[in-house]
């Protein structure tokens, strides 16, 4: 939901519980129970951008034994100012009666007014 949850999810993992739960603990590795677990997890984030939240999410809570990679695909290279030709940007008011009649009402809305706009040979 926000980044708060995320803090909050990532603060909670790799906890020893307070109790046992019926559990064996003969089958649970020695590690595991010396709450080195965190040094055996492998986690997985992705993200388009790279932010400081994300790098200090990631130094703050992975602990994975072997490292971290970390790989970024290449960067964009453009900008708005280097469009050739301008698009023009038009807003329509839509009238609706109900809140619930909205996603309705664009689609009608765009089938009848703009897709023959669109498809017209002028185009």
């Amino acid at each position: 939901q926000n980044w708060d949850h995320v803090m909050h999810l990532f603060s909670h993992l790799h906890l020893q519980p307070k109790n046992g739960h019926g559990v064996d603990f003969s089958r649970v590795r020695e590690w595991a129970l010396n709450g080195r677990g965190k040094y055996y997890c492998q986690y997985l984030l992705f993200s388009a951008v790279q932010t400081p939240e994300i790098n200090s999410l990631v130094s703050s809570y992975f602990h994975n034994y072997e490292g971290q990679v970390r790989i970024s695909t290449s960067t964009w290279t453009g900008s708005v100012c280097q469009v050739v030709r301008s698009v023009p940007q038009y807003f329509h008011r839509i009238k609706s009666h109900a809140h619930q009649e909205i996603p309705d009402s664009r689609f009608k809305y765009f089938v009848d007014e703009i897709l023959p706009k669109l498809s017209s040979p002028l185009m």
